[in-house]
């Protein structure tokens, strides 16, 4: 009975984490200049300030994609923001940031409520 428990435990913990893995953004490279996949499945930011928690620390930068879906880095925007070599936006020299509201949301597969960030 505690294996069979055991079992079922690991493989809802399973779904949980695989499940919110697939939803993650992430970033990818041409060898020469970054996209940001907002979603794992080809659909890139593109024409766009985003938020975005690349290393996961609860604090988020904010970056901006041109056109054709690539990262601004080492230049003023567009819209005439400045943003460092790195993609993120700075204010005199200064990376802005953005901490994430942490909120319980209800995850259907496990049918109780989880913690989720929210920007």
């Amino acid at each position: 009975m505690r294996r069979k428990f055991l079992t079922v435990v690991f493989t809802a913990m399973m779904v949980f984490t695989m499940s919110m893995t697939a939803l993650a953004g992430q970033w990818t490279s041409d060898g020469n200049d970054w996209r940001y996949d907002k979603t794992g499945t080809g659909n890139f930011a593109t024409s766009e300030w985003l938020w975005i928690d690349g290393n996961n620390d609860g604090i988020s930068e904010c970056y901006c994609f041109d056109g054709t879906s690539f990262m601004y880095a080492s230049t003023t925007t567009p819209d005439g923001y400045t943003v460092d070599e790195n993609g993120a936006w700075t204010v005199d020299g200064v990376v802005q940031t953005k901490m994430q509201k942490r909120r319980l949301q209800k995850h259907n597969s496990l049918n109780r409520l989880v913690p989720k960030f929210q920007m």
